[in-house]
């Protein structure tokens, strides 16, 4: 029975309502909200309540009453305990849905961009078996995933969705291993693509997506790339043909060293890499080319960009902006920063991260021609 007083440890009968952002499902007793992992909008289910929050509980999954037509088996034996995936109990396609909500959501709330023009997810060909660079922890003689707390490790000798060669150096490992203290990652890329301290699309099967997204969003006016967070030029050298000058800003400094190995042996002259932080090296490559009609393609890390690249940015306002984002709450702060000169044209959801709530997203800005 569902008690009318909501404390930690109470039981309750609840509809959840939607999927939040983050992947936890949302139901509301009394005006109160109440977040729920491991379902789907629709279904009623039983809940005990966990933490109080001001206005809100976090919430344990106990029963699916009434399951929604979307709900599958997970696959995975740890499923629900490992925190990496969050969306294994729902079908693809519902994934897919719920995620492009998500993203149309997050940046009218934050973003307050009313009716953004988004465009359909693009959903991976491999919705499992897909990363190919997986973190396993070790404590003493325990080797696995965190779990959802980040407090205790979950053993694990293969991952659902990890590629099989990720899997096979896993259960390698698992077979010597006796004990150990800290992380140990196992990666599946060619060694002449990345060097295994660089940043790298965990999803190879969706990069050729990614991409041609990206190459398809350039406006035909621009001449000039400036490639921030470059990591080892992908972007760039996707782009070679198709501006007169190139340059890519990133500061790990073994990417750079793969970059310019890259141009070099591909004799691209009008490609450089700049190792630097952007938050430096922005302003001093938007200064020079401020007279020409520059595209600049920002791909930064889920805290987003900072208030220097952000006024960097508009200060130089390039033609056009292709933002990149893995985080889409980021992106909406930091578009709401950008629409006095900037309007966004359009934004493509990417299914990078399959069964888990992460969801990449490119976002094209074009400059106003009169800003507001």
């Amino acid at each position: 029975m569902s008690d009318a007083t909501l404390n930690p440890g109470s039981e309750h009968i609840v509809t959840i309502v939607d999927i939040g952002f983050g992947g936890e499902g949302i139901a509301r007793i009394n005006g109160q909200v109440i977040f729920v992992p491991f379902v789907i909008t629709g279904e009623k289910v039983r809940v005990k309540l966990k933490v109080a929050r001001k206005n809100s509980f976090t919430a344990d999954l106990i029963e699916v009453i009434e399951p929604h037509p979307s709900r599958v088996a997970p696959p995975c034996p740890v499923f629900g305990r490992c925190g990496g995936c969050d969306y294994q109990h729902m079908s693809y396609p519902a994934q897919l849905a719920a995620k492009e909500k998500q993203v149309r959501d997050v940046i009218e709330r934050i973003g307050k961009i009313p009716n953004p023009p988004m465009e359909p997810i693009i959903g991976s060909p491999c919705d499992y078996g897909y990363r190919n660079k997986v973190t396993l922890h070790a404590n003493g003689s325990e080797l696995g995933y965190m779990d959802r707390s980040g407090s205790k490790i979950v053993s694990v000798n293969q991952c659902p969705i990890a590629s099989e060669g990720v899997n096979i150096k896993i259960q390698n490992f698992v077979k010597e291993f006796k004990e150990g203290e800290g992380d140990y990652v196992f990666r599946d890329i060619p060694q002449k693509m990345v060097s295994l301290e660089s940043f790298f699309q965990i999803n190879s099967s969706m990069l050729p997506q990614l991409l041609d997204v990206v190459k398809n969003a350039i406006s035909p006016v621009t001449t000039h790339l400036i490639d921030a967070y470059c990591g080892v030029g992908l972007f760039a050298f996707h782009l070679a043909d198709r501006f007169k000058y190139i340059v890519g800003i990133e500061l790990e400094p073994k990417a750079i060293e793969t970059a310019n190995q890259e141009a070099a042996q591909r004799k691209l002259s009008h490609i450089a890499f700049v190792r630097g932080s952007v938050e430096t090296y922005l302003p001093d490559m938007l200064e020079p080319v401020r007279t020409e009609k520059v595209c600049l393609i920002i791909d930064p890390p889920r805290t987003g960009c900072t208030r220097r690249v952000l006024e960097a940015t508009l200060l130089y306002a390039p033609e056009q902006v292709i933002y990149v984002s893995c985080n889409p709450a980021t992106l909406a702060r930091d578009l709401k920063e950008m629409m006095g000169i900037y309007q966004v044209r359009a934004l493509i959801p990417l299914d990078m991260f399959p069964q888990t709530a992460h969801v990449e997203v490119v976002c094209i800005l074009d400059k106003r021609q009169v800003p507001l």
